[in-house]
């Protein structure tokens, strides 16, 4: 089978009346789609480039889907060019580089009996790729997944792999696309934790398998110290649109409703009994440590205190706008009051109430539809018998 190329832009989707990219299966096979987000260009992207249509060459791929986000559409004429030789269909969407990166993927939609697989142009990996034919639509295959520990690779084990292990591990169509479903029934616009959220109910819903002959090594760099999770998270939660509360107890919490939120949007798929235990888990999960709410409190205490005597002495150095430091005063009240405020419910019925009267009169318009979203399926939650 000689490649086909299928280039889709920004127009493209302005045309079609649902904005997904389609991939049909016509053999009804079990069939593996690679998708590829492309940021970066320069000499080493085109090798990661290289690297891609070599691994392709060599594996069973029925797709690659090129998400170039380059500007220039660099990666799309490079793809075009040098993957005419691939035994695989190919597909080029151009989205734009400012673009959250599952805002971007949420335009795929896959036909029955196709997996998807994700590569970054930010790690790197080795073997071929390709599924077992007695695969199953409910089957996950999962890589042999790396993490950097001090100057060596480490492979992870079910215990401790992190969300990102499932995000690159092959994916059936049964859970991709309700998955789409989900970001766009949040408005078209999904947090960057989404991962996190897929992970759970991917786990939740499919047999595990393995991917024998192929190995992932992750790039973590934003997760390698504490630090860099906290304002990893808090740049996330910024680029979502949280504006002044944007911060890491943010981002945890809006990962805690998206959860919720799919537990109900995805039952249809779960187990019952492993719905329900997840209700509960992903419920305690909203409540703190004891060294948490300790930490919360203190914290409060010790700015709302050295506040005053702040602005007392800029006022006497002759200050003239204490603006600044009073915005970032109130979205530090606003934000610590949010998540204490969280911390009171303990069914799903409240954890609406807390969304009604707290997330809804942050007057955060880009998040107004996810608002209402959280609050039809966590509501819904409380129907699902134990």
């Amino acid at each position: 089978m000689s490649c086909v190329v299928k280039r889709l832009s920004e127009l493209d989707f302005k045309l079609q009346e649902i904005g997904k990219l389609y991939i049909p299966n016509p053999s009804g096979e079990p069939n593996l789609v690679i998708l590829f987000p492309v940021t970066r260009t320069g000499k080493i992207a085109r090798e990661c480039w290289n690297n891609v249509l070599k691994t392709i060459k060599s594996s069973h791929v029925h797709a690659l889907v090129v998400i170039d986000k380059t500007g220039t559409g660099e990666a799309g004429e490079y793809f075009t060019f040098h993957g005419k030789e691939m035994h695989s269909s190919l597909y080029i969407l151009a989205r734009d580089r400012l673009e959250p990166i599952f805002d971007s993927q949420k335009y795929i939609e896959l036909d029955e009996m196709l997996w998807i697989q994700q590569i970054h142009d930010d790690d790197s990996w080795e073997g071929s790729l390709g599924l077992p034919s007695e695969a199953e639509d409910t089957d996950l295959f999962l890589v042999n997944f790396y993490l950097r520990s001090s100057e060596s690779w480490m492979e992870v084990t079910e215990k401790n792999a992190p969300p990102a292990r499932v995000i690159f591990s092959a994916i059936p169509a049964l859970i991709w696309n309700r998955f789409s479903g989900f970001m766009f029934e949040q408005g078209g616009h999904v947090a960057g934790s989404v991962d996190a959220t897929i992970s759970t109910v991917t786990l939740l819903s499919c047999e595990l398998k393995q991917l024998p002959n192929f190995k992932y090594f992750y790039s973590s760099h934003h997760w390698s110290r504490r630090s860099y999770a906290e304002g990893h998270l808090r740049s996330l939660s910024f680029s979502d649109g949280w504006g002044g509360l944007a911060s890491a107890d943010i981002a945890i919490l809006n990962r805690n409703l998206d959860n919720l939120s799919a537990l109900n949007f995805f039952q249809a798929l779960l187990p019952h009994q492993r719905l329900t235990e997840s209700r509960k888990v992903l419920m305690a999960a909203l409540q703190p440590t004891l060294h948490r709410r300790v930490y919360m409190c203190i914290s409060y205490l010790i700015v709302s205190y050295l506040w005053v005597p702040t602005l007392v002495l800029a006022l006497r150095l002759g200050v003239k706008s204490v603006a600044p430091c009073n915005t970032h005063f109130q979205d530090f009240k606003r934000l610590n009051y949010l998540i204490r405020m969280s911390w009171r419910a303990r069914t799903p019925q409240q954890l609406v109430k807390f969304i009604e009267d707290n997330l809804d009169s942050q007057g955060i318009t880009r998040l107004t539809e996810r608002f209402d979203f959280w609050k039809q399926q966590i509501s819904e939650l409380d129907l699902i018998k134990n």
